[in-house]
């Protein structure tokens, strides 16, 4: 019961780990905290009640593809701010010059 336990508390904060593009600052560094910890307990909790190296592997891969979908919503809500963004940067003025070359 306490591995079920311990399993549900870190799918919970890779889930709240993927939300952190909804907040800033403190809890957003804070759910950035939660999805490692969380990555962790699963991986320990899948370790613990199979003891497979395979399935270690399968878990880690779950996580590095759990990372780079975190990557992309990220590359993602940076696009959407900046392309919605009013304000002259030399950013969005380098964007539209390889755009137009491209």
């Amino acid at each position: 019961m306490a591995t079920f336990t311990v399993a549900l508390i870190g799918v919970i904060a890779v889930v709240l780990g993927f939300s952190q593009l909804k907040f800033g600052g403190f809890i957003r560094l804070m759910l950035n905290v939660f999805f490692v910890l969380g990555a962790f307990l699963i991986l320990v909790v899948i370790d613990e009640l199979i003891g497979s190296l395979l399935a270690d592997f399968f878990i880690e891969g779950f996580i590095v593809f759990w990372i780079f979908t975190r990557i992309q919503l990220s590359q993602w809500d940076h696009w959407r701010i900046c392309s919605n963004c009013q304000s002259p940067c030399k950013v969005r003025e380098e964007k539209k010059k390889s755009q137009v070359t491209s």
